[in-house]
């Protein structure tokens, strides 16, 4: 699905193709000359990048339009990307947590010689 324009059809819909001419854009209109970027990651996934979603995005990249523009990825580069580094990291040891359960512990007493070690054996001999 092609961006929704918002300027003349000489501009680049893709912010790759002219980034300055893209940062220059939205200086002098407050705005960006489309209202979708793509995924600086895959270069495939256009992402709506205006109004509120503009607003709350561009303080993530220290209010840089130049940074927004070169770093910003969408949701599956972010969610592949986040899942890889989870799962290259080293898990800690952490401590076994303490059962709520209360398990009954049998205490096995062996008390010698007992009455049963003093009879004779009931197997019968094989002589």
């Amino acid at each position: 699905m092609a961006p929704k324009k918002l300027v003349s059809p000489d501009k680049p819909e893709n912010q790759f193709h002219n980034l300055s001419g893209w940062v220059k854009f939205y200086k002098e209109n407050g705005k960006l000359p489309y209202n979708k970027i793509l995924c600086s990651h895959c270069k495939r996934n256009p992402t709506s990048m205006f109004g509120s979603n503009l607003k709350n995005t561009l303080p993530k990249f220290k209010d840089n339009m130049e940074d927004l523009l070169n770093g910003f990825t969408c949701r599956p580069c972010r969610t592949f990307a986040s899942a890889n580094k989870r799962a290259l990291e080293p898990k800690p040891d952490k401590p076994a947590k303490a059962s709520k359960e209360v398990v009954p512990m049998t205490c096995l007493l062996y008390t010698s010689p007992s009455p049963r070690d003093r009879q004779k054996s009931r197997m019968p001999s094989s002589a």
